[in-house]
């Protein structure tokens, strides 16, 4: 028998034709008005047994989505809406199925945000031919345990002292109950085209760092952040859809001396090549050393004062001659 699984539920699409034959097969035999009504009930087991195939997820803000699977309706004049009704606040709401795919959804907009408490029912309605039925799909919906946070957005990244910050939006900076809800995310950066090489890290708040030393020089990287709220406690849900990707590229490990390389070494050449023979060869090769080989964005302040100090030094060298 085979099944199709969709989230926690498996519908076996076998059990139901073995139904529908068995009605088609008792209905032939007997009065044309009960022909009529198999017919009505075995498509009604159909619809039943396919709606189990469903997801109801919330942003917890003010809206409900729904997904289900549903019969292919093709060659039948029949439509299907969901009914959502609070029972804590006793308010109906509801929406028209809308194909996509094999899928059929719809999202509900209630007039209030959600508590931890609410409570809905979800009731399947269709219509066909003009005769209309339902089927509860759900007797107890909680909003609270059906959570699926909006992605994540405005992923920005700065970088300062050799250290890459990254920063983003969870969406839910202005909610009722913000600091209430526990919201942790799933941060990944990866070599761009090299999904082998990705990283994972879990930061709970809506920022990361990371130290350039880690990463690989003059590399294109890619990075995203998806959300969900934490199980643990009085909330459940899934994880959000991945933010946008974010692309940017290492630099190569020569560029990070900086500025202060570029016009230190251009000294450094006008002095050694005018007086390197007042200057003993081990002096030169400890000048040339700190000026190219220190290359890592956190030394930059100490060559630069060694560069200093090592300028005044020639130019006193070059002085005393000239004294005399």
């Amino acid at each position: 028998m085979s099944c199709q699984l969709h989230v926690r539920s498996c519908v076996c699409s076998g059990q139901v034709e073995v139904w529908k034959s068995v009605f088609l097969q008792f209905c032939t035999r007997i009065m044309t008005p009960t022909w009529i009504f198999c017919i009505f009930l075995a498509f009604s087991v159909q619809v039943k047994a396919a709606s189990q195939g469903r997801i109801c997820v919330t942003d917890y803000w003010h809206t409900i989505s729904c997904s289900l699977k549903l019969p292919i309706t093709s060659a039948r004049n029949i439509s299907y809406w969901l009914e959502a009704h609070s029972i804590i606040g006793n308010q109906d709401y509801s929406c028209q199925l809308q194909r996509v795919h094999e899928d059929h959804i719809c999202n509900f907009t209630v007039d209030v945000g959600f508590r931890s408490f609410d409570k809905y029912t979800m009731t399947l309605h269709y219509l066909e031919n003009g005769t209309g039925n339902s089927s509860l799909l759900d007797a107890s919906f909680k909003p609270a345990k059906n959570i699926k946070t909006k992605t994540p957005f405005n992923l920005t990244l700065q970088y300062a002292n050799g250290t890459y910050h990254f920063f983003w939006k969870s969406g839910y900076e202005k909610h009722t109950f913000r600091t209430a809800l526990p919201i942790i995310y799933e941060f990944k950066y990866y070599k761009d085209g090299d999904p082998t090489s990705e990283v994972i890290v879990h930061p709970e708040k809506e920022m990361i760092q990371t130290e350039e030393m880690k990463l690989d020089p003059d590399t294109m990287y890619a990075v995203m952040v998806k959300s969900k709220v934490d199980d643990r406690q009085v909330y459940g849900g899934t994880w959000s859809d991945w933010s946008s990707t974010v692309k940017w590229k290492t630099a190569y490990r020569g560029e990070y001396c900086g500025s202060y390389c570029s016009i230190f070494t251009h000294i450094s050449n006008i002095s050694l090549n005018v007086k390197s023979k007042l200057i003993h060869p081990c002096f030169l090769l400890f000048f040339k050393s700190l000026i190219f080989v220190q290359d890592e964005p956190r030394e930059v302040s100490k060559i630069a004062i060694g560069m200093f100090a090592m300028v005044g030094l020639l130019i006193l060298f070059v002085s005393i001659p000239a004294a005399r």
